[in-house]
């Protein structure tokens, strides 16, 4: 049996990329600060410990789904960002091209401006804070370096997976509704959030398929948060009333957002036969 190696695998996506690939892989995952039954601990930026985790492991496929994701927090910590998000994963990918093994990292629709009405895999990107700076630079690193990578452009991940952690938005939602309180819920920045199975299962496939390069895997829905909320009310029978629209102007956010990044799937539907699921169905999947 081949052996998958999940870095970050604490987190909402990693353990739903573990869960879904203990199937046909011999599985091993990480975690640097919030431990998971099971996981490894390790520290991506010291790069000694990276190459003897994955020489010993010797996986077939590494999975780095770790990071520093919080965008305003990017935005107030440089050098913690790029350590951890670009050096680090530096570290893991030539870590993995040293033994052979297929390296899959998740990018974000944060390496666009959104200036464009639509985004596929061929345009240049041009982010507006410094996570999609980071993430810009390690995709460039992957192709400088010549790694068999795959990088997967995903936007607002949900679902159901690790519960260490920060509160996910439908958690946020959820319990703020069922305690009555009055939510404010941004409503003029568009994303397409991405349901964590699909891109745990698209990564399967193309790295089953020994594709290479850059895959945008985004939910088929490009709403904003309010619609998101909306959406959640709908699903788990909540009040919609108790939230209400508000706009970035009236937000203090340290990082600038994309006002709309709406980017195409054609190439990975082509590849895989695999449609990502819209707002809808996926609420309904893990609310089953």
């Amino acid at each position: 049996m081949e052996r998958l190696l999940v870095i970050g695998a604490s987190g909402l996506l990693g353990s739903k990329i573990l869960e879904r690939g203990s199937n046909k892989y011999e599985v091993y995952g990480t975690y640097s600060k919030n431990a998971g039954g099971g996981l490894t601990q390790l520290d991506v930026t010291d790069r000694k410990k990276v190459f003897e985790l994955v020489d010993s492991i010797k996986p077939n496929l590494v999975i780095d789904s770790h990071g520093l994701n919080n965008v305003d927090y990017a935005e107030l910590h440089h050098e913690e960002m790029w350590a951890t998000n670009v050096e680090g994963s530096k570290n893991v990918a030539e870590a993995s091209q040293g033994i052979g093994a297929k390296y899959a990292f998740i990018s974000s629709d944060y390496v666009f401006s959104g200036n464009k009405s639509l985004y596929t895999e061929k345009d240049a990107p041009d982010p507006v804070n410094y996570l999609g700076k980071g993430k810009w630079a390690l995709e460039s690193i992957l192709d400088i370096l010549d790694i068999d990578y795959i990088v997967a452009r995903t936007s607002g991940l949900y679902g159901i997976g690790s519960s260490t952690g920060k509160k996910s938005f439908i958690q946020f939602i959820k319990e703020n509704l069922q305690k009555g309180v009055k939510t404010d819920v941004i409503s003029d920045q568009y994303s397409s959030p991405t349901l964590v199975d699909d891109v745990a299962d698209s990564l399967f496939a193309l790295s089953e398929l020994n594709q290479k390069g850059i895959f945008n895997i985004v939910g088929s829905d490009c709403i904003t948060k309010y619609d998101f909320a909306k959406y959640i009310c709908n699903e788990f029978n909540l009040d919609s009333r108790l939230i209400s629209p508000c706009n970035t102007a009236s937000l203090s956010q340290a990082a600038k957002r994309p006002k709309m990044v709406k980017m195409s799937t054609d190439k990975l539907k082509k590849i895989t036969l695999k449609v990502p699921v819209g707002v809808k169905e996926g609420l309904h999947i893990i609310n089953r």
